[in-house]
């Protein structure tokens, strides 16, 4: 070890150091643990020497070879930042070991180009990964296995490209096997302050999901998780719900009552969210967990709360959101026993839902109210007749001196300045309830 240790010393020019290096690994005269020394020998005698390039590809090509594991993962280790010794290297790895036309593939998705870019480095990193499991599976596996170890300890420089190429080669591990070191790998990730990590830990989390037998082992991040839905950014939030649905659909254990109130508290703002998808897989979640979870008092206010939301996003232009929930109106019902919402909701009669939920509930009507008038601003113009027919239901069946029976009456004199179908609706229905009403009673008309 101790000549390579010296090969940056003043006694030994550039010349000598690379024919050295030549000669040792033609004729195999070292050792395998030796490997990663010669390798990053091989990266400073052509850091130092800019001129002479392709000075060592016969080396390279004989030592990856021999040792294709070890040059692999002390590429990693020894060039983070991925100089054209790293791209070289990896070039004759896969040319060695594979043939031309990988190496081709990726140069039209401009990898090598990429791999060259501090920002996009992780990326190439992970299109050479996919590249590579799928003209060969087992060794994309094999430098898998070699990289577990070595994430576990956390090694700062380099480690955001092996978790790159990590989660492209998950679907080859055997979960079962390797699961505990993959999850402690990932659960570092997930509090990560860097995004780049967490989206990465994430999409890792997303493919061992999908194994019932990781479903308890990955409960243990149901905390990180949770954090998680909050995150500002989209894809996090998507790959954690997706993730959270993928666990519960196995129903291998149950929720209990205080994680899936956390759950609740969280998936609430994602049911109106901006993005369509988030909309669809925090209704699709939440049905989910009605099927998971323990019965319990606690939850019952949070379910009725979900109740009037989803019966308007039943109608979403959406066709995708439409059909999430109905199922998560369906879990509700279900979960609160209220055989009647569900028979409407499974025979798809959801003009009967109003009458049905305000006649099974009349002390929440005030609440539901409020909650429908933020659809009469809604820019889907069936969202607005829907939540005026609902109001106006909803108006004859309560109490006068309810504050929200003045709310509905005003915010339908307000709408004279929609399109003649939505305001022509407003002003019937406030007729209706001004006949079924008493007028003096309503000294702002």
């Amino acid at each position: 070890m101790a000549t390579w240790d010296t090969a940056n010393s003043d006694l030994f020019n550039a010349q000598t150091s690379a024919a050295l290096l030549d000669l040792l690994v033609e004729n195999g005269v070292y050792k395998a643990k030796q490997v990663p020394a010669i390798v990053r020998c091989i990266h400073q005698w052509l850091t130092s020497n800019v001129s002479a390039e392709h000075r060592l590809d016969k080396t390279l090509v004989l030592l990856t070879k021999a040792h294709p594991m070890d040059v692999a993962v002390t590429l990693l280790r020894s060039a983070p930042a991925c100089d054209r010794f790293a791209v070289q290297t990896v070039k004759a790895l896969l040319r060695q070991l594979l043939d031309e036309d990988l190496l081709m593939a990726i140069g039209r998705k401009c990898g090598w180009d990429m791999l060259l870019k501090a920002d996009s480095h992780h990326y190439a990193v992970g299109l050479l990964a996919r590249e590579l499991c799928r003209v060969s599976r087992s060794f994309g596996r094999r430098i898998a296995i070699s990289l577990l170890p070595r994430l576990s300890r956390g090694e700062p420089l380099w480690e955001l490209p092996a978790l790159a190429f990590l989660v492209e080669v998950l679907h080859c591990l055997n979960p079962r096997q390797y699961g505990p070191s993959v999850l402690q790998i990932i659960s570092r990730h997930l509090r990560s302050q860097c995004p780049e990590r967490r989206r990465l830990a994430l999409r890792g989390l997303v493919v061992f999901s999908r194994d019932p037998a990781m479903a308890k082992s990955i409960r243990s991040l149901s905390e990180s998780l949770l954090e998680l839905l909050q995150d500002a950014d989209t894809d996090a939030v998507q790959m954690t719900l997706s993730a959270f649905i993928n666990i519960l659909r196995f129903q291998i254990v149950k929720i209990s009552s205080p994680t899936a109130l956390k759950l609740l508290e969280a998936l609430r703002p994602l049911f109106d969210n901006e993005h369509s998808q988030l909309q669809q897989l925090s209704m699709l979640l939440f049905q989910e967990l009605m099927e998971a979870t323990e019965r319990s008092r606690s939850l019952k206010p949070h379910v009725y709360l979900s109740l009037v939301p989803f019966y308007f996003k039943w109608h979403d232009e959406n066709q995708r959101v439409a059909e999430a929930s109905w199922r998560a109106l369906f879990g509700a019902a279900r979960f609160l026993k209220w055989w009647d919402l569900e028979d409407l909701v499974t025979m798809e009669q959801p003009w009967r839902f109003p009458e049905c939920l305000l006649e099974k509930d009349r002390s929440r009507a005030g609440q539901y109210v409020r909650q429908a008038l933020p659809f009469l601003e809604s820019p889907e113009e069936p969202l607005r007749k829907l939540a005026i027919k609902f109001l106006g239901i909803a108006a004859r069946s309560m109490k006068q001196e309810q504050p929200e029976l003045q709310l509905i009456c005003q915010a339908l004199q307000d709408m004279t300045d929609d399109s003649p179908a939505v305001s022509n609706l407003a002003q019937e229905t406030l007729h209706i309830i001004r006949a079924v009403r008493r007028t003096s009673f309503f000294p702002f008309w």
